[in-house]
């Protein structure tokens, strides 16, 4: 596989994330027992603003990549990463200050390691590196970028 494909995938798989948890979100609203309660004249109770259920980084992708469970984190970075990598486990590495890309790192059942970039965007741009070939350059995928 090119790596124009592998980048398109790792897009389709982050939207198809944040549809899935715009999804959950909206069944969430919609379980609220007291929304099918007749209103008798008086208008809604509200208990203040609605507050986010996600971090707000400045990165639409990374935010909801956050609020996945660890596992789910894995497969979402396989996913991007293409290669026939199955995530075993997800890393965050770090978030770059200039232009909000967060950079993640995944494991592989095939002993192969991915960093993938994501940028702050509405569409969550994706670019996936080897972690081999980062080492060469002395970037660890596992260690925090501020550590580096």
């Amino acid at each position: 596989m090119t790596k124009g494909p592998t980048i398109l995938l790792g897009v389709f798989a982050l939207l198809l994330l944040t549809l899935l948890v715009g999804k959950l979100h909206e069944s969430d609203n919609r379980a609220d027992p007291t929304e099918d309660a007749p209103s008798h004249g008086s208008p809604p109770q509200t208990n203040g603003p609605e507050l986010p259920t996600t971090a707000t980084t400045g990165n639409p992708a990374h935010d909801i990549l956050v609020a996945l469970s660890p596992a789910n984190q894995a497969r979402a970075l396989a996913k991007s990463a293409g290669e026939g990598c199955v995530g075993t486990q997800a890393f965050f590495m770090g978030i770059d200050p200039k232009d909000l890309t967060a950079y993640w790192s995944v494991r592989c059942t095939n002993g192969r390691s991915y960093e993938v970039a994501i940028a702050a965007n509405d569409t969550g741009h994706s670019e996936v590196a080897d972690c081999d070939v980062l080492k060469a350059v002395r970037i660890s995928c596992f260690a925090k970028l501020d550590s580096q």
